[in-house]
């Protein structure tokens, strides 16, 4: 009999050890796991969702991209809600989307992203001060505007590879830095407007 009452003792103990570290291996999770992406996209179905709803074939719509970003926010002080831009994007929008009205290399399009792990944008702590420090490159997946209730309605929405986002070197930041400032800005297109000023 006092077997039994130690045995359940030591099952009680267990449990009450392993729900706090349940608990933190929880919070954890979205720092090393695609945590986000599971519960907002996978396990969601929410890829036919939106090729459903998009028009976009699903095998498009699962096309990962190999981009180059720069960080560009506008309205000087004020938070702007997209201050990410596509440099290059590889495969490049037209090749994936032949039908496009527009090919979008040499042409700088802003965007909203975020992370896989936890849906949030990437931080600014990342970025140097210097404008050749600005650049980075990254593998996403990219949706239509308003997806997630992002983009602005106008923008696309680029879901990023958790350990992806990689700065480029300063050398190559500054040829790219020099290269962008003859480019077309979608910033200047009136069906682009999203309400937030230069």
């Amino acid at each position: 009999m006092a077997l039994a009452k130690t045995s359940s003792g030591a099952k009680i103990a267990t449990i009450l050890v392993l729900i706090p570290i349940g608990m933190l291996l929880w919070v954890a999770a979205p720092y090393v796991l695609p945590m986000w992406r599971w519960q907002n996209i996978e396990w969601s179905d929410e890829w036919n969702k939106i090729a459903k709803k998009s028009d976009i074939p699903l095998d498009k719509l699962r096309t990962e991209y190999r981009l180059q970003l720069r960080y560009a926010p506008r309205g000087g002080n004020k938070a702007d809600p997209m201050p990410w831009q596509i440099v290059k994007s590889t495969p490049s929008f037209i090749d994936v989307f032949p039908d496009s009205e527009y090919d979008e290399t040499g042409f700088l399009v802003r965007c909203s992203i975020i992370s896989e792990r936890d849906g949030t944008p990437p931080s600014s702590l990342w970025v140097g001060t210097a404008q050749d420090e600005k650049y980075f490159n990254i593998t996403a997946w990219r949706f239509p505007p308003g997806t997630f209730g992002l983009g602005g309605g106008k923008r696309p929405v680029l879901v990023y590879k958790g350990g992806t986002l990689d700065p480029i070197s300063i050398g190559e930041g500054g040829v790219l830095n020099e290269q962008v400032k003859g480019w077309e800005n979608d910033d200047l297109w009136e069906s682009r407007n999203d309400g937030f000023g230069q």
